[in-house]
């Protein structure tokens, strides 16, 4: 029987939803959308599971290294993320 898990946070209850999440890499912006999630019913903080956070890291691993772009620029990205499980 699965516990039922509290925000790490502020204890509140979780619940399954997709969200939008945005993260920076490098000289990156990438807003995923329909990421499965567990969210805070009393602060909306997100949590994922550990499936979902390697997909994402995979995508942005993948955009290559942009150390070398000219000072200023920034690339921004939207990838949809919807098959990855719900966080446990």
């Amino acid at each position: 029987m699965q516990q039922e898990q509290a925000c790490a946070y502020c204890h509140g209850a979780l619940a399954d939803q997709t969200v939008r999440h945005a993260v920076t890499f490098g000289r990156h912006v990438i807003v995923f959308t329909d990421v499965p999630a567990r969210v805070c019913r009393q602060c909306s903080e997100p949590f994922f599971a550990g499936p979902v956070v390697d997909e994402m890291n995979r995508f942005a691993w993948n955009l290559g290294d942009s150390s070398n772009a000219p000072t200023g620029d920034l690339s921004v990205h939207v990838h949809r993320l919807g098959a990855a499980p719900a966080a446990a």
